[in-house]
C-alpha cells in the first residue's frame, strides 16, 4: 500500500525527516514529492500503516483444524493444537502417547555439579521419564567423574539422541566407575518428542550395594 504528498520542489522529505512514514513503512523519494510504501504484513489506514491481522482475514498458511493462527506484528505464528506435534504449517500429527504424560526428573542434585548425597535409581520405573527443570531438559551424553549427581556411579547415555522421525530407538546407558566410563551398562528407549526427549526407564544394572543414577544436562 502507497501514499504520497506532492511539492513544489524537489526536497528529500525522506532524509530530512526518517520518520515522516511511520515506523511500519518505508519512504520513497521522488522528484517534488514522496511517497510511503508498507512494510509486507502492513496496510494503508489513514497516513498510517497498521499490521494486517492475517489470522482473522484467513490470509495464513498454518493447517485447518490441527493448528491455530497467533498474530504477531507484521506477521504470525502456527502452532499445533494440544495433542498434535509439527511446526503447524506443513504437519500437525497426533503425539505419541509416550509424549503426552511422562513422569518429570526434575531434581537438581541430578545435574554434574552436585556432589552431595549418595541416592540410587533402581526402584525408578518402569516408566517414560523427561528431564525438566533443574535437573536439565535431556539425559547427559558424556562420561562424568564419579561422586556426582547425587551416586556413586553417574549414568550417561553411551550414543546420539534421535530425531523425531526414527520414532522409539533403544540406546544403552552406561554408569561409570573405577575408572571405567561404561563398568555397568543397561538399556533404554528413546523418543525425541520435537523439542524434548523421553526415555523408557526401569531401574539401574543390579549392582549391591546400589549407587547408581541416571543424570541430566542442558
Amino acid at each position: 500500500m502507497i501514499f504520497s504528498r506532492f511539492d513544489s520542489s524537489d526536497v528529500d522529505e525522506c532524509s530530512a525527516d526518517v520518520n515522516i512514514c511511520g515506523s511500519n513503512a518505508n519512504c520513497i523519494n521522488t522528484n517534488g514529492s514522496y511517497y510511503c510504501s508498507c512494510h509486507s504484513s502492513f496496510t494503508r489506514s489513514g497516513k498510517e500503516c497498521v499490521d494486517i491481522d492475517e489470522c482473522t482475514a484467513g490470509v495464513h498458511i498454518c493447517l485447518r483444524g490441527t493448528a491455530t493462527c497467533i498474530n504477531t506484528i507484521g506477521s504470525y505464528n502456527c502452532t499445533c493444537n494440544l495433542g498434535y506435534v509439527g511446526d503447524g504449517r506443513t504437519s500437525c500429527y497426533v503425539q505419541s502417547a509416550e509424549c503426552q504424560n511422562p513422569a518429570s526428573l526434575t531434581e537438581a542434585n541430578r545435574k554434574e555439579t552436585f556432589t552431595g548425597v549418595l541416592l540410587c535409581d533402581n526402584s525408578l520405573g518402569p516408566n517414560w521419564f523427561r528431564f525438566q527443570g533443574a535437573a536439565g531438559n535431556k539425559m547427559a551424553a558424556t562420561c562424568v567423574p564419579t561422586y556426582r549427581c547425587g551416586t556413586h556411579a553417574t549414568g550417561w547415555l553411551n550414543g546420539v539422541h534421535p530425531t523425531v522421525s526414527e520414532g522409539i530407538v533403544t540406546r544403552q546407558v552406561c554408569f561409570n566407575w573405577s575408572g571405567g566410563c561404561c563398568v555397568w551398562s543397561i538399556n533404554i528407549q528413546v523418543r525425541n518428542c520435537n523439542g524434548y526427549f523421553v526415555y523408557y526407564i526401569s531401574g539401574t544394572p543390579p549392582v549391591h550395594p546400589c549407587h547408581l543414577r541416571y543424570y541430566g544436562a542442558g
